[in-house]
């Protein structure tokens, strides 16, 4: 899926392909932070066989290693993820390289938090939607003030 550019760094190109293919190696940077059930699984794998590594395997050009079907599956792209989500920030301290599979984790997780924050604000009453009865300030007032 093609970004806006717009809301990013003019380098956004240069400071991406520093943290996936500089830094990260063309490896995913996730330890787990997506919650991916698969990412999850393999953490499991690997503590039963006592190695004790987190970071997710998925390498760049490389078949998944979470693919279902090898044969079918494309090659991992890596992506850079914006752990603060303000994509503008050209902080790469704040950014991590993740495969697919992790940076749609990691942003469903963050995505869950703001909707269930905005539930409740919206549940506590302090928040309103425009076309909620009794919204208006006219609908408060006694209709026969004004006879």
């Amino acid at each position: 899926m093609p970004i806006d550019l717009s809301n990013y760094p003019p380098s956004w190109t240069e400071i991406s392909w520093q943290v996936r293919f500089y830094r990260a190696q063309g490896r995913c940077e996730c330890i787990g932070e997506c919650m991916s059930r698969r990412h999850l699984e393999f953490v499991q794998q690997q503590r039963k066989l006592h190695t004790f590594m987190t970071r997710c395997p998925a390498i760049h050009g490389l078949i998944s290693p979470y693919a279902d079907r090898a044969l079918t599956a494309p090659p991992v792209v890596l992506t850079t993820a914006h752990l603060d989500q303000d994509p503008s920030s050209d902080d790469t301290d704040r950014m991590r390289a993740m495969c697919p599979n992790c940076h749609l984790g990691y942003d469903r997780r963050l995505d869950q938090r703001a909707l269930r924050a905005q539930v409740k604000l919206l549940a506590s009453g302090h928040g309103r939607d425009i076309g909620e009865a009794g919204a208006g300030p006219d609908e408060r007032e006694d209709p026969g003030e004004h006879a």
